[in-house]
């Protein structure tokens, strides 16, 4: 029997075989990178949380390469991210909390007195350079929700 032979019912039935066969298939793709992108998210989030973490705990402590260290890093990771996994509407904010993230400077968080400094100019220092690890802390807080 000629295909041209069977009747329209089989011929329907064989098509919306393909069209359920070719849905079912782009669904499960898109679960497949769905799952990925919140991976991917998560680990970013969970590092950038780490160093958070690194940076309230250990206050005045921390140390500059430390620092100058975990930046870039977050930074190679945020790019990546940013350039797949954020939404759209979430990208231009998530990339201008980067930027602002990545314009501090390790000298900026860690006070740095000099010989002929006296005890007001030590503490107006202090108190600058926590200002200053407050305004990353809150930035790095604004990564980690646009990230979700």
């Amino acid at each position: 029997m000629n295909w041209t032979e069977q009747s329209p019912w089989t011929i329907g039935g064989w098509v919306i075989s393909l069209l359920v066969a070719f849905f079912a298939g782009t669904y499960a793709h898109r679960l497949a990178l769905s799952r990925d992108s919140i991976g991917r998210r998560r680990v970013f989030r969970e590092f950038v949380l780490e160093f958070l973490d690194r940076m309230e705990t250990q206050g005045r402590g921390l140390r500059d390469r430390d620092y100058g260290a975990t930046i870039p890093e977050i930074h190679r990771r945020a790019v990546i991210l940013a350039a797949e996994d954020i939404a759209f509407w979430k990208r231009g904010r998530f990339l201008k909390t980067l930027k602002r993230v990545e314009g501090y400077r390790a000298e900026d968080i860690r006070p740095n007195p000099g010989p002929s400094d006296t005890q007001e100019d030590r503490e107006k220092r202090c108190e600058q350079m926590d200002a200053v690890r407050d305004r990353i802390c809150g930035d790095l807080r604004r990564l980690i929700r646009l990230a979700q």
